[in-house]
């Protein structure tokens, strides 16, 4: 779900920086993509729970960064809520 964006919209609120911000809530086994545009990089941060974020294990407080992924793949190997931040 869109929380954050620099346009406003699907109702996020907004922010003065090209990036987009996304809340994630994933049960064990279910799975989620993302497409990143080129010239994008981004940041997945763990609230709570764990995830895999294309193939690599995260667990709650971890986070990652990505630069040159055009698509994230996001499991949940638990209960978890994440941030996934989109940046240009």
């Amino acid at each position: 779900m869109l929380i954050i964006s620099h346009d406003g919209r699907d109702n996020s609120a907004t922010i003065a920086q090209d990036a987009d911000i996304y809340r994630l809530r994933l049960k064990s086994g279910e799975k989620t993509s993302h497409d990143l545009p080129a010239g994008h990089g981004a940041w997945l941060q763990v609230m709570r729970g764990s995830v895999t974020l294309n193939g690599v294990a995260l667990a709650t407080g971890d986070g990652a960064s990505v630069e040159k992924e055009d698509r994230l793949e996001i499991s949940g190997t638990e209960t978890a809520e994440a941030l996934l931040f989109d940046l240009a």
